[in-house]
């Protein structure tokens, strides 16, 4: 059935069970993973804990065997798998990828599973 979970504010997490927690984000975080065939994967990655130095958050989807990367600097966001940069919008194995203003929509169509990332550095 369909469900939602969300982190916002760079310290508030909900559940897909609807549970709110509270924590910096820091280092990376499974967001969503297929644990029964292990066909997917969502990670969002933060700064180190008590990192000096402020870094982008990222957003990592690995689907299938394949790894692609989201990556914002506050104007920018960059789509790259280990082989390339993408330009957004686009659609490649089972992806699609589209942009309106910082948001960022992935959208892993086999599964169905939607992932709306606003990109903002943190």
């Amino acid at each position: 059935k369909p469900s939602v979970c969300m982190t916002w504010n760079g310290n508030k997490f909900k559940t897909f069970d609807g549970v709110t927690y509270k924590s910096e984000l820091v280092c990376s975080h499974t967001m969503v993973q297929d644990i029964v065939d292990g066909t997917f994967n969502i990670i969002l990655r933060a700064c180190p804990f008590e990192s000096i130095q402020p870094c982008p958050h990222a957003l990592e989807v690995f689907i299938q065997n394949e790894q692609f990367s989201f990556e914002s600097d506050g104007e920018r966001v960059k789509m790259f798998s280990t082989k390339k940069e993408f330009s957004i919008p686009v659609q490649i194995s089972g992806l699609k990828v589209t942009r309106s203003g910082m948001d960022v929509r992935i959208v892993i169509e086999q599964i169905p599973l939607t992932i709306i990332w606003d990109s903002k550095v943190m």
